[in-house]
């Protein structure tokens, strides 16, 4: 009877300590892996139960390691897939996670050549090793986020066979992180409508479509790679929230597109943050279209074939920063009295050009003020407009 009753206590007291670690579960996590605020670092250290060492670990999924439960749920938080040599499809292993689990791919392998999109129904990571690759399947998507969903992925290669507007990633209304990873394609590397973005030391390549593509999502991007043979990125600002690239290289394949563009739909959204950022040979720089609100500092723009900066009826503060296109530096135009958005200021820049080094459409607002401007005499700049001041006097023009 004494054991029976030393038995019961340790029971109790072992059910009382499990309890609030049952309670601490993926959900705990959450906010810090694949819901995170786009304003703060983010980063891949993972808690101790996502780690190798860590428990739900499953050494093979094989069926013999270690699970948790959770109501009904069951399944492990962490599984390593073989890419060259794994049996059992990759769908089977994303099925038998757990929510908020992790699956590493390590290696590449027919085990990891898709035949479908992978649809995720549930928030998952992905992680990678040893060159770590993913093959999309054939005239279709990689990855699939549904809305409300979350993936986050890191050190992971994804390949696409997609043509034209198909993307590799399509995400709606979820939030995504990537980070140390590339995205190859012959199409769309990445569309987003909508939900949260962040791109952190990611390549992407592809085109003629645009490389990267988002509607109405909230993103941040830092240190991101982009080659397009046609253009580099589509956006249309979110209605608010953050909306930011920082340290980013977008380089043209070919010239035939844009290397940037900005576009709204409806009233004014978020204010796009440029910070840092080199364009290189595309057909025109950057473009932002009517209703958008930008502010560009340290903007590098290359070799523009045709214009390097276009402002059509849009509020953009650019300073700070150095163009350089064949034909016009900058061209401001579109501009509707009375019409809602911003005035253009072009400050402090270093504008070459062959063309006008600023073109300037009558009714256009705003202000051109204390820029090096490269042209030919009489070029400097073009145009006057009754609603602005663009006057030569207020700019350092000249000979290139």
């Amino acid at each position: 009877m004494r054991y029976a009753v030393w038995f019961g206590v340790c029971m109790a007291a072992l059910v009382t300590l499990l309890i609030p670690a049952a309670a601490q579960t993926l959900e705990s996590y959450a906010a810090a892996l694949v819901r995170p605020p786009l304003e703060d670092q983010f980063g891949f250290d993972a808690p101790r139960w996502l780690r190798h060492d860590g428990p739900g670990y499953d050494r093979g999924w094989d069926g013999d390691g270690p699970e948790r439960r959770r109501g009904s749920e069951i399944g492990p938080d962490f599984i390593v897939y073989n890419c060259l040599g794994e049996r059992r499809p990759l769908e089977f292993a994303v099925a038998r996670l757990r929510p908020f689990g992790t699956l590493k791919l390590v290696g590449s392998g027919p085990a990891c050549t898709l035949v479908a999109p992978l649809r995720l129904e549930k928030p998952i990571r992905v992680s990678g090793d040893k060159d770590a690759t993913l093959l999309g399947p054939p005239g279709g998507p990689c990855l699939i986020v549904p809305p409300g969903g979350s993936l986050a992925i890191a050190e992971v290669r994804l390949r696409s066979w997609s043509d034209g507007d198909t993307p590799c990633i399509a995400a709606e209304g979820a939030d995504v992180s990537l980070e140390r990873m590339a995205i190859q394609t012959r199409g769309t590397a990445l569309t987003a409508k909508g939900g949260r973005l962040s791109l952190r030391e990611v390549h992407l390549s592809g085109g003629p479509a645009p490389v990267l593509r988002l509607q109405h999502a909230e993103f941040a991007i830092i240190k991101a790679s982009v080659e397009s043979y046609g253009d580099g990125a589509e956006i249309i600002p979110p209605a608010e929230g953050i909306a930011q690239i920082g340290q980013a290289e977008f380089n043209a394949l070919g010239r035939r597109g844009v290397g940037l563009v900005l576009h709204a739909e409806g009233p004014p959204g978020a204010r796009v943050v440029l910070d840092d950022i080199k364009i290189e040979d595309f057909v025109a720089g950057l473009k932002v279209g009517p209703g958008t609100r930008s502010v560009a500092t340290h903007l590098h723009v290359g070799h523009a074939g045709e214009v390097g900066v276009e402002a059509a009826g849009s509020g953009l503060d650019l300073s700070n920063s150095v163009i350089q296109a064949d034909d016009v530096g900058v061209r401001l135009t579109g501009y509707l009295p009375g019409a809602p958005g911003d005035a253009p200021r072009i400050l402090d820049n270093e504008i070459n050009a062959r063309g006008p080094g600023i073109a300037v459409e009558d009714g256009t607002p705003g202000e051109a003020r204390n820029n090096s401007i490269g042209v030919r005499p009489g070029r400097c700049i073009v145009g006057v407009s009754r609603f602005g001041d663009f006057r030569e006097r207020e700019n350092l023009c000249h000979p290139p």
